[in-house]
């Protein structure tokens, strides 16, 4: 489905996937894409792989915003 949405969007948009569950990261992961790990979801334990951790839904904002002016 995350291929599917990329496939869709516009070339030079950027992507990024959050989530709370094991799948989630993979997605990320297997399109080459920035994974946020949801801590305040059911997979807590699954989300150790992602390639940032937020505590709670008003942390992946600030998250984004980081991942974005760096690039």
């Amino acid at each position: 489905m995350v291929r599917e949405l990329i496939q869709q969007a516009e070339p030079a948009s950027y992507h990024i996937v959050a989530g709370d569950r094991i799948h989630d990261i993979m997605a990320a992961r297997d399109n080459g894409l920035i994974s946020i790990g949801c801590a305040y979801g059911y997979g807590f334990d699954e989300i150790k792989e992602a390639d940032y951790v937020a505590q709670s839904a008003s942390e992946i904002k600030t998250i984004i915003d980081q991942v974005f002016s760096a690039r």
